[in-house]
């Protein structure tokens, strides 16, 4: 089952070898809370999210490099990133 997060703000948007990849606050829930917590995510036009680790007050600008040094570690590695960021997610 896929789950639907609520997307509050679309912080940044950045190119990744011509795909366009968004940093954004949504909302998901959090265990048995009752509200859900506010959570900063990088999304691919696929809808997955971004493996990395985004702290408190982090810059939209280290959330970008990271993410780019992320991406770069896993086509090094013989990930077919466009085909990852881009095919439907069952």
């Amino acid at each position: 089952m896929k789950e639907i997060y609520k997307i509050i703000r679309v912080k940044k948007k950045f190119l990744y070898n011509g795909i366009t990849l968004q940093i954004v606050e949504r909302e998901e829930p959090y265990m048995n809370a009752k509200e859900p917590l506010l959570m900063t995510r990088v999304i691919a036009p696929n809808g997955g999210s971004i493996p990395i680790q985004i702290q408190h007050r982090q810059t939209l600008k280290s959330i970008t490099e990271e993410t780019i040094r992320t991406l770069d570690g896993f086509k090094s590695r013989g990930a077919d990133i466009i085909k990852g960021l881009t095919e439907s997610i069952n």
